[in-house]
């Protein structure tokens, strides 16, 4: 219990030294810095520092001038210091608070525009209209991630891919274009079409492809794809019987075993036909038979 209570108090002193650790007077040494106060150096006003907060603390702080009193020294703003980019977003501390150069002194103005936090990865000066740091284009308030061709709000130049349809792009739907889905927006930014090897509305096929006829229904055989129309190119399927013409059609007679094809039925006569003629061969016979007259 006693050890409980040691860690207690502990972390009450840490506390309260955090908190004492704060300087209020810091915040005019650097330009722009009553603007966001004891927020520039700490995570949060009396909190732990943040990462420009503690470049300070260790690197640019003026015990000569303070008699090596570390809680009344004051801050050496300068070159050195403005061009560190202390919470690594892109951005110099000197271009997050104003003063690119370093050339800010204590007593000045603050620089013209807001500040940001140079501790504070999130918070960067994208948007001031100011071209600065990692950015490609900053129109101020004009930037947008929704009007075609705008400047957008991360300072980056419009792109395919942003949501935005832009000049040369035919669609643009962000992260939903895909080369995979059936009618969406293409990656390039272009609509989907016949040749891009996904079968979209309207479209039977697409790409080099074929399928059995019997699967879309054309009869037997193969079907390739046309690649031009992106519809299947059933020249080569094949028509099934079907019905009667898959056997014996009505009027045919199913022909015997020994059947040589010479009968009469097989010679294609009508029923009936091959009996005519013998009863015809026979009358002629009975004339040759007759006995002549006296």
């Amino acid at each position: 219990m006693k050890s409980r209570i040691t860690v207690v108090a502990f972390l009450i002193v840490i506390g309260s030294a955090a908190v004492a650790e704060a300087r209020p007077f810091r915040p005019t040494n650097i330009p722009g810095g009553t603007v966001n106060s004891c927020s520039n150096c700490h995570v949060f006003p009396g909190g732990p520092r943040n990462d420009f907060g503690m470049r300070i603390e260790f690197n640019y702080l003026d015990l000569a001038g303070a008699n090596d009193i570390k809680s009344q020294a004051t801050v050496e703003w300068g070159p050195a210091l403005a061009g560190e980019d202390a919470d690594n977003d892109g951005y110099t501390n000197g271009e997050e608070l104003g003063d690119p150069d370093g050339m800010w002194s204590i007593g000045d103005d603050n620089p013209a525009g807001t500040p940001t936090l140079p501790g504070d990865p999130l918070s960067f000066p994208c948007g001031d209209g100011t071209l600065q740091g990692p950015e490609i284009c900053d129109d101020g308030d004009d930037n947008s991630d929704t009007d075609a061709d705008a400047c957008r709000t991360d300072c980056t130049e419009p792109r395919c891919g942003d949501g935005a349809t832009d000049t040369g792009e035919e669609c643009d739907d962000g992260n939903d274009n895909s080369d995979i889905d059936a009618d969406a927006c293409r990656t390039d930014c272009r609509f989907p079409t016949c040749g891009d090897g996904v079968v979209d509305g309207g479209e039977e096929c697409d790409g080099p492809t074929g399928s059995t006829c019997e699967d879309i229904g054309a009869g037997s055989g193969f079907a390739p794809c046309n690649e031009a129309t992106c519809s299947w190119d059933t020249d080569g399927c094949e028509e099934i019987p079907s019905g009667a013409d898959a056997g014996t059609d009505t009027g045919e007679e199913r022909a015997t075993p020994g059947d040589d094809g010479c009968s009469a039925a097989s010679a294609g006569g009508a029923p009936g036909a091959g009996l005519w003629l013998l009863a015809a061969a026979g009358m002629l016979l009975r004339r040759r038979r007759r006995p002549a007259p006296h």
